[in-house]
This record gives C-alpha cells, structure tokens and sequence, in this order.
C-alpha cells in the first residue's frame, strides 16, 4: 500500500472561518469576458447565450485571517433581445444589465461611466457587502456578496474594512 507524506501534521491544520456579516474592501485581481453557462453548454444559438465580465477580487484587510479571501462576480454583458424584454420593474433587460454594469464600475473607478464602454482594471478597489449563506446542495454556510447591498466607492482607497 503506497505512503504519502502531506507535509504538514494534521494537528497542525488550522480550520476557515468564515468573514462576519460586513463591508469590505475588495480589490480586482483580474478582469476578463467569459462566455455565460449556457452559451458554454449549448452554444451561440442556445437561449440565454451570450457574455459576462467576469471580475476576480481578493478581501484586502489588516488582520491576515480576513485578507486575501478570492471572490468572483459576473456582469451580464446585454445581448440580442434584452431591449425588447422587460423585468418585473419595468425597465429592459439590457437597462437592467448596463445598469448593473454602472453601479460596479462607478464603485470601483470612482468615477461616472460615460457613453457605453467602461475599463475595469487589476487593482481598483471598492467596498463589497459580504454575507453568510447556506449552500443549497451542501447545506454548509459560506460568504457570499449580498445582493440588497451595492458595492460603495471607498473615499481615499484604504484597505480597511469599513464600519
């Protein structure tokens, strides 16, 4: 029966914890468009086909147990159809979409997104209000962004968490 050293005992293994219910500052680690799941699964003419800007972010915090946590979010890009299409509000689906797009970049660049192109880049942070959730197959809790919170522009960039 083959051996296998882990190199490290298992005494010494130190158990997660999860971020407490806060705001924190997130800063982009990477910025990419990335097909959406179904376009993945089935392809250009599958319904619901089309792109997301996906931004990868890290926790940045002064206590290393609450710093460098990864994160990811992605922003529907619109597609064809979503300005014939409305949500329960009674905006379009691509209104809803940029509009989303908007709030992120506004947060992040801190400045206002003018015309139809924005530029996330490494680097920008902003404030992201972090959750505990319960996974629906697993029944585990885990931290998740909160979607009744939009991220908020930090004043002077710091890299603690807000109050």
């Amino acid at each position: 029966m083959p051996v296998f050293d882990v190199g490290k005992d298992v005494g010494d293994i130190q158990e997660g914890e999860l971020l407490p219910e806060d705001w924190y500052t997130m800063e982009i680690t990477s910025v990419s468009q990335e097909p959406n799941k179904a376009l993945k699964e089935g392809g250009q003419t599958a319904e619901g086909a089309g792109f997301n800007i996906e931004i990868e972010m890290k926790t940045l915090h002064e206590n290393e147990m609450l710093a460098g946590r990864p994160y990811k979010v992605w922003l529907a890009l619109p597609r064809e159809g979503d300005a014939e299409n409305r949500t329960k509000r009674g905006n379009t689906i691509e209104d809803f979409k940029i509009g989303q797009i908007r709030d992120y970049f506004e947060a992040f660049a801190k400045r206002s997104m003018a015309g139809s192109t924005v530029d996330f880049a490494t680097g920008m942070q902003a404030s992201m209000y972090i959750v505990v959730s319960i996974g629906q197959e697993s029944k585990l809790p885990f931290n998740e962004f909160s979607r009744q919170h939009q991220p908020r522009a930090i004043e002077g960039g710091g890299a603690k968490a807000l109050p």
